[in-house]
Protein backbone atom coordinates (compact mmCIF):
# COMPACT_ATOMS: atom_id res chain seq x y z
CA UNK A 1 0.00 0.00 0.00
CA UNK A 2 1.49 3.32 0.91
CA UNK A 3 4.59 2.31 1.09
CA UNK A 4 4.63 -0.45 -1.06
CA UNK A 5 5.10 -3.19 1.47
CA UNK A 6 2.75 -6.31 2.06
CA UNK A 7 3.50 -9.23 4.85
CA UNK A 8 3.90 -13.05 4.40
CA UNK A 9 3.61 -15.70 6.80
CA UNK A 10 5.48 -18.54 6.92
CA UNK A 11 3.71 -21.20 9.46
CA UNK A 12 5.59 -24.43 11.32
CA UNK A 13 9.10 -23.19 10.54
CA UNK A 14 11.56 -21.85 12.83
CA UNK A 15 14.12 -20.14 11.02
CA UNK A 16 16.58 -17.89 12.36
CA UNK A 17 15.77 -13.98 11.08
CA UNK A 18 17.53 -10.35 10.22
CA UNK A 19 17.53 -7.75 12.48
CA UNK A 20 16.11 -3.95 11.26
CA UNK A 21 18.27 -0.74 10.87
CA UNK A 22 15.93 1.78 11.46
CA UNK A 23 18.07 4.34 10.76
CA UNK A 24 19.43 5.58 6.95
CA UNK A 25 22.76 4.78 6.29
CA UNK A 26 25.17 7.32 5.54
CA UNK A 27 25.35 8.30 1.65
CA UNK A 28 27.84 6.45 0.03
CA UNK A 29 27.74 3.39 2.33
CA UNK A 30 28.07 0.32 0.62
CA UNK A 31 25.15 -1.67 0.69
CA UNK A 32 24.21 -5.64 -0.25
CA UNK A 33 20.42 -6.66 -2.11
CA UNK A 34 19.35 -10.43 -1.86
CA UNK A 35 16.89 -11.77 -3.59
CA UNK A 36 15.67 -14.75 -6.35
CA UNK A 37 16.28 -12.62 -9.41
CA UNK A 38 14.72 -14.22 -13.14
CA UNK A 39 14.11 -17.82 -10.45
CA UNK A 40 18.34 -18.23 -11.07
CA UNK A 41 18.43 -18.86 -6.76
CA UNK A 42 19.67 -16.69 -3.69
CA UNK A 43 21.71 -13.77 -5.28
CA UNK A 44 23.59 -10.98 -3.49
CA UNK A 45 23.96 -7.47 -5.58
CA UNK A 46 26.52 -5.03 -3.91
CA UNK A 47 25.50 -1.59 -4.64
CA UNK A 48 25.65 2.10 -3.01
CA UNK A 49 23.32 4.06 -1.04
CA UNK A 50 22.95 7.49 -2.80
CA UNK A 51 20.41 8.95 -0.36
CA UNK A 52 16.77 9.35 -0.67
CA UNK A 53 15.04 10.05 -3.85
CA UNK A 54 13.99 13.76 -4.61
CA UNK A 55 11.12 14.06 -6.61
CA UNK A 56 8.84 11.48 -4.97
CA UNK A 57 5.82 11.66 -2.32
CA UNK A 58 7.19 8.59 -0.22
CA UNK A 59 10.36 8.12 0.57
CA UNK A 60 12.88 6.05 -1.34
CA UNK A 61 15.96 5.02 -1.09
CA UNK A 62 18.32 5.49 -4.64
CA UNK A 63 20.49 2.29 -4.56
CA UNK A 64 23.30 1.82 -7.64
CA UNK A 65 22.96 -1.62 -7.96
CA UNK A 66 21.45 -4.64 -10.12
CA UNK A 67 18.38 -4.93 -8.70
CA UNK A 68 16.37 -7.52 -11.65
CA UNK A 69 12.90 -9.15 -11.69
CA UNK A 70 12.03 -11.90 -8.68
CA UNK A 71 14.40 -9.51 -6.33
CA UNK A 72 11.34 -7.22 -4.81
CA UNK A 73 10.63 -7.80 -1.09
CA UNK A 74 13.95 -9.14 -1.02
CA UNK A 75 16.09 -7.69 2.35
CA UNK A 76 19.08 -4.96 1.77
CA UNK A 77 21.95 -5.78 4.15
CA UNK A 78 24.44 -3.15 5.63
CA UNK A 79 27.72 -4.11 6.34
CA UNK A 80 26.84 -5.05 9.76
CA UNK A 81 24.89 -7.12 8.39
CA UNK A 82 21.60 -5.54 9.45
CA UNK A 83 18.03 -4.84 7.09
CA UNK A 84 18.41 -1.37 6.14
CA UNK A 85 15.98 -1.42 3.05
CA UNK A 86 13.32 -3.28 1.18
CA UNK A 87 14.11 -4.29 -2.56
CA UNK A 88 11.57 -1.82 -4.45
CA UNK A 89 11.86 -1.25 -8.03
CA UNK A 90 14.49 -0.91 -10.62
CA UNK A 91 15.17 1.78 -13.57
CA UNK A 92 17.87 -0.75 -15.23
CA UNK A 93 21.20 0.02 -15.49
CA UNK A 94 21.89 -0.23 -12.13
CA UNK A 95 19.59 2.47 -10.76
CA UNK A 96 17.26 0.84 -8.20
CA UNK A 97 15.01 1.81 -5.17
CA UNK A 98 14.34 0.70 -1.88
CA UNK A 99 12.18 1.26 0.82
CA UNK A 100 13.98 2.02 3.97
CA UNK A 101 13.74 -0.47 6.19
CA UNK A 102 11.96 1.25 9.39
CA UNK A 103 8.73 1.44 7.42
CA UNK A 104 8.96 -2.70 7.26
CA UNK A 105 9.46 -2.28 10.83
CA UNK A 106 6.81 -0.52 11.40
CA UNK A 107 3.94 -2.38 9.56
CA UNK A 108 5.48 -5.90 11.16
CA UNK A 109 5.07 -4.08 15.03
CA UNK A 110 1.65 -2.73 14.11
CA UNK A 111 0.50 -6.32 12.89
CA UNK A 112 2.17 -8.59 15.97
CA UNK A 113 0.54 -5.93 18.49
CA UNK A 114 -3.16 -6.42 16.45
CA UNK A 115 -3.12 -9.15 13.70
CA UNK A 116 -5.63 -8.75 11.12
CA UNK A 117 -7.32 -11.42 9.12
CA UNK A 118 -7.34 -11.31 5.44
CA UNK A 119 -10.78 -10.59 4.95
CA UNK A 120 -10.73 -7.46 7.11
CA UNK A 121 -8.02 -5.53 5.30
CA UNK A 122 -10.93 -3.82 2.93
CA UNK A 123 -11.32 -1.33 5.62
CA UNK A 124 -7.61 -1.20 6.34
CA UNK A 125 -6.82 -0.40 2.82
CA UNK A 126 -9.49 2.27 2.63
CA UNK A 127 -8.11 3.60 5.69
CA UNK A 128 -4.72 4.11 4.38
CA UNK A 129 -5.97 5.74 1.21
CA UNK A 130 -7.81 8.29 3.25
CA UNK A 131 -4.67 8.88 4.97
CA UNK A 132 -2.93 9.57 1.51
CA UNK A 133 -5.40 11.32 0.76
CA UNK A 134 -4.90 14.20 3.48
CA UNK A 135 -1.42 14.30 3.73
CA UNK A 136 -1.21 14.64 0.08
CA UNK A 137 -3.19 17.31 -0.39
CA UNK A 138 -2.26 19.28 3.27
CA UNK A 139 1.04 19.30 1.09
CA UNK A 140 0.25 20.69 -1.66
CA UNK A 141 -2.16 23.08 -0.07
CA UNK A 142 -0.22 23.91 2.73
CA UNK A 143 1.09 27.82 0.67
CA UNK A 144 -0.61 29.06 -2.19
CA UNK A 145 0.32 27.35 -5.54
CA UNK A 146 3.41 29.06 -7.22
CA UNK A 147 2.66 29.86 -10.82
CA UNK A 148 4.79 31.42 -13.73
CA UNK A 149 3.60 34.60 -16.08
CA UNK A 150 3.24 33.59 -19.86
CA UNK A 151 1.39 36.10 -22.25
CA UNK A 152 -0.86 37.52 -19.23
CA UNK A 153 -1.92 34.35 -17.32
CA UNK A 154 -0.85 32.84 -14.60
CA UNK A 155 0.29 29.38 -15.09
CA UNK A 156 0.04 26.83 -12.08
CA UNK A 157 3.69 25.87 -11.46
CA UNK A 158 5.83 23.18 -9.11
CA UNK A 159 3.55 22.96 -5.82
CA UNK A 160 5.87 21.07 -4.33
CA UNK A 161 9.57 19.40 -4.51
CA UNK A 162 8.07 15.80 -5.26
CA UNK A 163 6.31 17.73 -8.23
CA UNK A 164 8.14 18.14 -11.08
CA UNK A 165 7.11 20.17 -14.09
CA UNK A 166 8.40 20.25 -18.39
CA UNK A 167 7.02 22.63 -21.30
CA UNK A 168 6.37 22.27 -24.84
CA UNK A 169 5.66 24.48 -27.95
CA UNK A 170 3.97 23.42 -31.08
CA UNK A 171 2.28 24.87 -34.03
CA UNK A 172 -1.35 24.03 -35.17
CA UNK A 173 -3.06 23.69 -38.58
CA UNK A 174 -0.25 25.00 -41.05
CA UNK A 175 1.09 27.14 -37.96
CA UNK A 176 -2.36 28.78 -38.06
CA UNK A 177 -2.33 28.82 -34.44
CA UNK A 178 0.70 27.94 -31.70
CA UNK A 179 0.71 26.57 -28.67
CA UNK A 180 2.54 26.20 -25.73
CA UNK A 181 1.88 23.61 -23.13
CA UNK A 182 3.17 23.55 -19.20
CA UNK A 183 2.46 19.63 -17.66
CA UNK A 184 3.21 18.98 -13.70
CA UNK A 185 3.17 15.37 -12.10
CA UNK A 186 4.98 14.29 -9.11
CA UNK A 187 5.19 10.19 -8.07
CA UNK A 188 2.57 9.86 -5.07
CA UNK A 189 0.83 7.13 -6.81
CA UNK A 190 0.00 4.00 -3.99
CA UNK A 191 -0.50 1.00 -5.89
CA UNK A 192 -3.59 -1.16 -4.78
CA UNK A 193 -3.72 -4.00 -7.09
CA UNK A 194 -2.95 -4.49 -10.45
CA UNK A 195 -5.80 -3.05 -12.42
CA UNK A 196 -5.92 -0.25 -9.82
CA UNK A 197 -3.14 2.41 -9.29
CA UNK A 198 -4.43 5.35 -7.64
CA UNK A 199 -3.72 8.51 -4.92
CA UNK A 200 -1.89 10.90 -7.66
CA UNK A 201 -2.42 14.61 -8.51
CA UNK A 202 -1.55 16.02 -12.14
CA UNK A 203 -2.40 19.10 -13.71
CA UNK A 204 -1.53 20.84 -16.88
CA UNK A 205 -2.36 24.62 -18.84
CA UNK A 206 -1.97 25.13 -22.33
CA UNK A 207 -1.98 28.65 -24.04
CA UNK A 208 -3.00 28.77 -27.43
CA UNK A 209 -2.07 31.90 -29.87
CA UNK A 210 -4.12 32.40 -32.78
CA UNK A 211 -2.41 33.77 -35.97
CA UNK A 212 -4.19 33.55 -38.76
CA UNK A 213 -8.00 31.85 -38.43
CA UNK A 214 -11.00 33.25 -37.39
CA UNK A 215 -12.68 33.79 -34.32
CA UNK A 216 -15.30 30.43 -34.90
CA UNK A 217 -12.06 28.12 -36.06
CA UNK A 218 -10.07 29.13 -32.96
CA UNK A 219 -12.96 28.66 -30.86
CA UNK A 220 -13.21 24.92 -32.70
CA UNK A 221 -9.41 24.52 -31.87
CA UNK A 222 -10.41 25.49 -28.25
CA UNK A 223 -13.68 23.40 -27.73
CA UNK A 224 -11.28 20.70 -29.04
CA UNK A 225 -8.46 21.00 -26.29
CA UNK A 226 -11.27 21.78 -23.84
CA UNK A 227 -12.75 18.03 -24.61
CA UNK A 228 -9.84 16.30 -25.65
CA UNK A 229 -9.47 14.28 -22.33
CA UNK A 230 -13.18 13.77 -22.39
CA UNK A 231 -14.74 11.56 -19.27
CA UNK A 232 -15.20 7.66 -20.59
CA UNK A 233 -16.87 5.18 -18.63
CA UNK A 234 -15.18 2.00 -18.00
CA UNK A 235 -14.34 -0.64 -14.91
CA UNK A 236 -18.02 -0.69 -13.76
CA UNK A 237 -17.11 -3.07 -11.15
CA UNK A 238 -15.00 -1.23 -9.19
CA UNK A 239 -15.95 2.54 -10.06
CA UNK A 240 -19.50 4.63 -10.32
CA UNK A 241 -20.13 6.40 -13.40
CA UNK A 242 -18.39 10.22 -14.13
CA UNK A 243 -21.09 12.57 -12.76
CA UNK A 244 -20.34 15.86 -14.38
CA UNK A 245 -21.31 19.62 -13.84
CA UNK A 246 -20.74 22.36 -16.29
CA UNK A 247 -20.74 26.66 -15.29
CA UNK A 248 -19.39 29.57 -16.73
CA UNK A 249 -17.23 31.56 -14.20
CA UNK A 250 -15.48 34.37 -13.71
CA UNK A 251 -12.23 33.22 -11.98
CA UNK A 252 -10.09 35.89 -10.67
CA UNK A 253 -11.12 38.34 -13.31
CA UNK A 254 -10.76 35.52 -15.89
CA UNK A 255 -14.43 34.36 -17.83
CA UNK A 256 -13.61 30.60 -18.04
CA UNK A 257 -16.16 27.99 -18.77
CA UNK A 258 -15.50 25.15 -16.21
CA UNK A 259 -16.50 21.10 -16.03
CA UNK A 260 -16.22 19.33 -12.54
CA UNK A 261 -16.17 15.50 -12.80
CA UNK A 262 -16.06 13.06 -10.32
CA UNK A 263 -16.45 9.14 -10.05
CA UNK A 264 -16.48 7.02 -6.88
CA UNK A 265 -14.90 4.03 -5.80
CA UNK A 266 -17.20 1.28 -5.12
CA UNK A 267 -14.82 -0.97 -3.29
CA UNK A 268 -13.68 1.64 -0.98
CA UNK A 269 -16.45 4.45 0.14
CA UNK A 270 -15.75 8.04 0.45
CA UNK A 271 -12.82 8.47 -2.34
CA UNK A 272 -12.96 9.79 -5.63
CA UNK A 273 -11.36 10.33 -9.21
CA UNK A 274 -11.94 14.24 -9.98
CA UNK A 275 -11.23 15.88 -12.94
CA UNK A 276 -11.10 20.24 -13.95
CA UNK A 277 -11.69 21.48 -17.13
CA UNK A 278 -10.97 24.93 -17.30
CA UNK A 279 -11.04 27.35 -20.65
CA UNK A 280 -10.67 31.25 -20.66
CA UNK A 281 -13.28 32.61 -22.77
CA UNK A 282 -11.41 36.50 -22.93
CA UNK A 283 -10.39 36.59 -26.44
CA UNK A 284 -10.52 35.27 -30.11
CA UNK A 285 -6.63 36.07 -30.08
CA UNK A 286 -5.15 34.33 -27.30
CA UNK A 287 -7.08 31.73 -24.84
CA UNK A 288 -5.47 29.41 -21.65
CA UNK A 289 -6.72 25.76 -21.50
CA UNK A 290 -6.19 24.40 -17.91
CA UNK A 291 -7.21 20.58 -16.67
CA UNK A 292 -6.44 19.23 -13.24
CA UNK A 293 -6.44 15.41 -12.80
CA UNK A 294 -6.54 13.65 -9.58
CA UNK A 295 -7.33 10.22 -8.60
CA UNK A 296 -8.24 8.43 -5.10
CA UNK A 297 -8.97 11.31 -2.67
CA UNK A 298 -11.33 12.12 -0.06
CA UNK A 299 -14.50 14.50 -1.09
CA UNK A 300 -13.24 17.24 0.84
CA UNK A 301 -9.13 16.87 0.29
CA UNK A 302 -10.26 17.02 -3.83
CA UNK A 303 -12.25 19.98 -3.48
CA UNK A 304 -10.03 21.60 -1.26
CA UNK A 305 -7.14 20.95 -4.14
CA UNK A 306 -9.80 21.93 -6.94
CA UNK A 307 -9.99 25.96 -4.98
CA UNK A 308 -6.38 25.88 -4.62
CA UNK A 309 -5.89 25.37 -8.88
CA UNK A 310 -8.38 27.37 -9.61
CA UNK A 311 -7.36 30.62 -7.09
CA UNK A 312 -4.08 29.98 -9.11
CA UNK A 313 -5.44 30.04 -12.67
CA UNK A 314 -6.26 34.22 -13.77
CA UNK A 315 -5.42 36.18 -16.26
CA UNK A 316 -2.95 39.58 -15.37
CA UNK A 317 -2.46 40.75 -18.35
Amino acid sequence: MRHDLALLQRKGARLPFLRFEDSMPPRGDKLFSLGDPNDLGMSIVEGVNNGLEEHSFYDFMNFTGAINPGMSGGPVLDTAGKVVGINEATMGESRGFLVPARYAHALLAHWLSRPTPVKAFGPVITQQLLAHSAALIARLTRKPMPVQMDSGFAVPDAADPYIRCWADKSDGEQQFYSVRAYYCSGNSAVYVRDDMITGKVSYQAKLFHNRKLDAFRFGRVLQGAYAASSIYQSDAKHFSDFACTDSSLNLNGMPVKAALCLRAYRDQPGLYDFRLRLVSLRSSKLAMVAKLKMSGLAFADGMQMVRHFMEAVKWKG
